[in-house]
């Protein structure tokens, strides 16, 4: 099994750092290559550094989700298993706006992409609303979604809407899909699977990859761990699009954007 997930929340799930590391390491020897979020939205600076730290000795790669909590210091942005990061969660912070906010992209937002820029580290607009989308496309050098739906498929403000993905597919970016129930339609696999054909008969395949937010929502019943989800869209991928799609969505896709 060879699968590439953009996005698992495990890092900021309850629990103790011993049953993570076992879970991370067991996920590896599955041959799953995985980005693990740091959701900072609810910690504090020490946890979260902590995270981290954690992160960079036990993971191959890892992510920032809601990067204010950094401020102007961009120390964590020099830590080369640090792949992206996003500015905000679902509201309004220091550097712009979330799905659920109404302000864009400010100056120090700006600044914080330059540094991203000058680091190699992609800018995850996942959780963004559409103004600051557009403003911080513009700054970014490098965007990917790691886990979002389809606004043309579910009506949801974390879904994207064909402009926003249009722009993602323009700056050679990635949009992990993701089986999180409120952003599909019915809430179930049949409608996650939905989602994935209507992103290949807008954009191809090339630019579509998988962010599964495994612990950081409920999923999808089939889609709840990395065997199902592996064997549930390579079988529906290759039926529909063929081999190669289905090897390129759930891992070849996301292994050339990260090398």
């Amino acid at each position: 099994m060879k699968i590439f997930d953009l996005h698992n929340d495990i890092v900021t799930a309850p629990g103790g750092l011993s049953l993570k590391e076992n879970e991370i390491i067991s996920s590896k020897q599955s041959g799953a290559d995985v980005i693990y979020a740091v959701w900072s939205s609810e910690l504090d600076k020490r946890s979260f550094y902590e995270k981290c730290e954690f992160l960079s000795e036990s993971a191959d790669m890892f992510s920032i989700e809601d990067s204010s909590i950094t401020g102007k210091d961009y120390s964590v942005l020099k830590n080369s298993k640090l792949k992206c990061c996003s500015l905000t969660w679902n509201y309004d912070n220091i550097f712009g706006g979330g799905a659920y906010g109404i302000r864009g992209l400010t100056c120090a937002g700006a600044n914080f992409i330059k540094e991203l820029n000058k680091a190699g580290v992609i800018l995850d607009v996942s959780h963004l609303n559409e103004r600051t989308f557009f403003e911080s496309a513009e700054v970014a050098d490098r965007i990917i979604a790691t886990h979002s739906g389809m606004n043309i498929v579910k009506k949801h403000p974390r879904n994207l809407s064909l402009m926003q993905i249009e722009k993602i597919v323009e700056k050679h970016g990635l949009v992990g899909l993701t089986p999180v129930p409120d952003f599909t339609d019915g809430g179930n696999l049949y409608g996650y699977l939905k989602s994935v054909d209507t992103f290949i008969m807008y954009f191809g395949y090339e630019n579509l990859a998988i962010g599964s937010d495994f612990y950081g929502s409920e999923g999808i019943e089939g889609l709840r761990d990395y065997k199902t989800l592996h064997k549930n869209l390579f079988d529906h991928i290759s039926l529909k699009h063929g081999k190669n799609a289905a090897l390129a969505v759930l891992y070849d896709n996301a292994k050339r954007f990260f090398s």
